[in-house]
């Protein structure tokens, strides 16, 4: 669903902005989720014994089966929030950001063309700034203005 989402976003943005270039970003939890804590349940149920050793796992491997839900709880915290901070009229990224923002690539911009999109069946309304998560990546959407490149970057 994540990424039907995107792509009607996508789809949506350049119907409303024929002539914008639309922006992606990937930003990946992995790294958070290696440091979330686990129940003594799932310790006890992710322990791997060899033989007369037991090796107890304090922290949720991301190939097991509780980890897809556990690991959701955090990047839809986390995306949710930023969606709300986006589009908060109030905020600016001059007085919250990231202290590793400067640090951050300028985007790529490709030359030639942009391509036509033709009508939806479904209606839909796109947002200029938008966040999409799935299980541990958060994609961002942008329209290629400045204000909304410094959103992105606040992160």
């Amino acid at each position: 669903m994540c990424l039907w989402r995107i792509l009607y976003q996508i789809h949506q943005l350049r119907l409303e902005n024929p002539g914008v270039a639309i922006l992606l970003s990937k930003l990946d939890f992995d790294s958070a989720y290696r440091k979330m804590s686990i129940n003594f349940i799932f310790a006890l149920i992710c322990t791997i014994t060899i033989g007369p050793l037991a090796y107890i796992l304090c922290r949720l491997p991301f190939g097991v089966s509780p980890a897809a839900g556990m690991f959701s709880l955090l990047s839809d915290f986390v995306v949710d929030m930023a969606q709300a901070l986006f589009e908060d009229p109030a905020w600016s990224p001059s007085t919250l950001n990231s202290p590793l923002a400067e640090s951050l690539l300028s985007p790529v911009y490709l030359t030639g063309d942009f391509g036509i999109a033709h009508p939806l069946l479904v209606d839909i309304k796109a947002k200029p700034l938008s966040v999409e998560v799935f299980i541990d990546n958060m994609i961002m959407v942008c329209l290629a203005f400045e204000k909304y490149i410094k959103k992105t970057q606040f992160l």
